[in-house]
């Protein structure tokens, strides 16, 4: 959090990259990427993904959920957020969980809306 207090935005995304497991040489290749300027501005958001992620709920609290839910994580993702996605499915007897292929962290809208149509009919 430091690095945003002192306005450090890039160095800040590179930094939160790393520690989700991003091998660091990749991170310089993405400073010449076309959405490197936007993704710097949108670094004070970080905040949020820090803030949401230090302190680990008590996942058995999901048991208490009893209506269908229907989890969707990109094949392609990092391995932790494969691991959350299991873990949220275990602990909830109503879910269903989807891979969907081919796809990252950031699965496609029309990809989601593919999965989420049999889901509510």
């Amino acid at each position: 959090m430091t690095l945003l207090n002192e306005k450090k935005h890039s160095k800040a995304i590179d930094e939160f990259l790393v520690s989700i497991g991003m091998p660091r040489f990749f991170t310089f290749f993405l400073r010449i990427t076309p959405g490197w300027k936007r993704t710097v501005k949108l670094a004070p958001t970080l905040l949020y993904d820090i803030t949401l992620t230090e302190n680990i709920p008590n996942i058995a609290r999901l048991s208490k959920i009893n209506i269908p839910i229907r989890i969707v994580y990109g094949e392609k993702s990092p391995e932790g957020i494969k691991k959350v996605a299991s873990l949220i499915s275990q602990n909830i007897s109503s879910s269903e969980l989807h891979e969907a292929a081919s796809q990252d962290h950031m699965v496609d809208t029309n990809i989601i809306l593919q999965e989420m149509i049999p889901f509510f009919k």
